[in-house]
């Protein structure tokens, strides 16, 4: 199943577009209609590795259901050589049902990963620089965390989460063998 591969958090794994869609907009729709609604959406995009399947350009679009969808945020340009996560706000109205259109340019697009984050239903307003400083350290953080993880294995990311976090290496505790 295609929602799988943009959802199980590995950016390894991707959707493609094929051949026959290269002149029309691809897009990849989120219904949120029975659950928290999204604030932030984010599509994950490797042009650099992905050079036969570039994205050219990402567009959100909102609204209560699919029939009834205004544009959110324009479209924007990804460069072609972009790796990363494409963060596309949905602004301070909440939407339940969001869509992410892609273009390419004369080729299939590959998106590798899709997120969709609600806003707490406790806040209020607007967050701020900072507080979305540290979200995006927070982030950063656990990716560093995971990529460590996946290359070095289980006995690293400990290792690696004290040093990060300022504390000193974890003790190991080493058993005695037994004796008889």
């Amino acid at each position: 199943e295609m929602r799988a591969t943009l959802t199980d958090g590995m950016t390894d794994t991707f959707w493609e577009s094929g051949d026959a869609d290269k002149h029309r907009t691809k897009w990849i729709e989120i219904d949120a209609r029975e659950e928290s609604q999204p604030s932030v959406v984010c599509v994950h995009v490797d042009n650099s590795r992905d050079v036969g399947q570039r994205v050219s350009h990402c567009q959100l679009m909102a609204g209560p259901d699919s029939s009834s969808l205004e544009e959110v945020l324009p479209k924007t340009a990804v460069d072609k050589e972009y790796a990363g996560w494409v963060t596309m706000p949905v602004g301070a109205k909440t939407h339940p049902v969001v869509r992410v259109n892609i273009f390419s340019v004369d080729q299939p697009a590959r998106i590798r990963q899709v997120k969709a984050f609600a806003a707490q239903a406790d806040a209020v307003g607007v967050i701020s620089r900072e507080e979305g400083l540290q979200n995006r350290s927070a982030v950063a953080l656990q990716l560093f965390r995971d990529l460590t993880l996946k290359v070095f294995g289980e006995a690293e990311p400990a290792k690696v989460a004290a040093q990060a976090d300022g504390g000193a290496e974890p003790a190991v505790e080493e058993e005695e063998p037994e004796l008889r």
